[in-house]
């Protein structure tokens, strides 16, 4: 009786991952340069730091 062949190992790949959301500097997020274009609407969890700021869009 034979004894069956190894199965090729398969290297494993992480997926490619997008850029973080910038949520901070309203005044610059969603402009190009020299363009005043229209401002950014405010959130009601704009101003809150780190994590709680990420718990407060989480419950929207």
């Amino acid at each position: 009786m034979r004894t069956p062949a190894p199965a090729p190992r398969i290297a494993p790949r992480l997926p490619v991952l997008a850029p973080p959301v910038r949520r901070d500097g309203r005044d610059e997020a969603g402009r190009l340069p020299d363009n005043p274009g229209a401002a950014p609407a405010r959130s009601v969890c704009a101003d809150l730091p780190g994590p709680a700021r990420g718990m407060c869009y989480a419950a929207l």
